[in-house]
Formats: structure tokens, C-alpha cells, sequence
């Protein structure tokens, strides 16, 4: 019996070639497509399936909403490049100021 382990955060579709043929296989590891005896037409395939699967969460490139650069974004709620996202939350603790404190 195999151990669980975590899917990768950007898990992708495969291809496996069993038996002299290839099949695509999606990121749960699950059966889609095949098989194939051609490598290219799997391969064209398993992108297809790719872009489909991209498209469907909007995961891909976008523009960082601070600093204007490109990142691979996971969907609409990652709007922020790595960078800014530590910056963001290394600031965090010390962006609130409380109109009603007093001080001395």
C-alpha cells in the first residue's frame, strides 16, 4: 500500500508509454486519452488537454497589480508576483494605524 502525497501545486497532464503505446493521463493520474502509437499526436493531445484545463481556472501569465511585472499566476485571486507578495505580508503587521489611540 503507497503512502498519500500531496499533488504539486502546478500539477500538469502526462504522457506514459505502456506497452509501445502511448496514454495521457491527467494530474489526478486518472485515464483521458489513448492510447496513441504516434508520440506527437500524445503530445499534441496532452497539451490540448493542458490548455483546456488552464483556461477553465485561468491559471497563466499575468501582470503583477504592484509592480507591473509577468508571473505565472495560479488564478484570479493570485494577483501578486512572489516578490511583493513577501513585501505585502512582511509589512502587514505594521500598516495598520488606529485613528483613536492616543499616544503620551
Amino acid at each position: 500500500m503507497s503512502g498519500h502525497y500531496s499533488k504539486p501545486r502546478f500539477a500538469k497532464f502526462n504522457i506514459q508509454l505502456l506497452n509501445g503505446q502511448y496514454h495521457v493521463y491527467s494530474p489526478d493520474d486518472e485515464h483521458v486519452a489513448g492510447p496513441f502509437t504516434d508520440r506527437n499526436r500524445a503530445l499534441m493531445t496532452r497539451d490540448s488537454r493542458q490548455r483546456d484545463a488552464d483556461a477553465r481556472s485561468k491559471r497563466g501569465a499575468r501582470a503583477c497589480m504592484c509592480c507591473g511585472q509577468s508571473f505565472d499566476s495560479d488564478g484570479p485571486h493570485n494577483r501578486l508576483c512572489g516578490t511583493c507578495r513577501v513585501m505585502a505580508h512582511d509589512t502587514q503587521a505594521y500598516s495598520f494605524i488606529n485613528p483613536r489611540r492616543r499616544t503620551g
